[in-house]
């Protein structure tokens, strides 16, 4: 993790008034999660949460991807 670049996508995502979630590489494998912590905490007014998945990258993945097919199918407009 880049400090400055999360910090980046963090800021361009709240000035568009979006909140944001950070999915994160387990805390126990890389340093991704402290970053993504640190970045967000340099908006404590502003709707960030940083999740610790407890995955290595291709668990992380697969679980993205599992998730984009439940939500194209089960939450698609009729």
């Amino acid at each position: 993790c880049n400090p400055a670049e999360a910090e980046d996508l963090f800021r361009q995502e709240l000035e568009k008034g979006n909140k944001v979630i950070c999915l994160a590489m387990s805390s126990k494998l890389s340093g991704t999660y402290n970053c993504a912590k640190l970045c967000a905490g340099l908006y404590p007014d502003n709707e960030i949460v940083v999740i610790d998945t407890l995955l290595n990258l291709p668990g992380l993945v697969f679980t993205l991807n599992e998730y984009k097919i439940f939500s194209l199918v089960h939450m698609a407009p009729p």
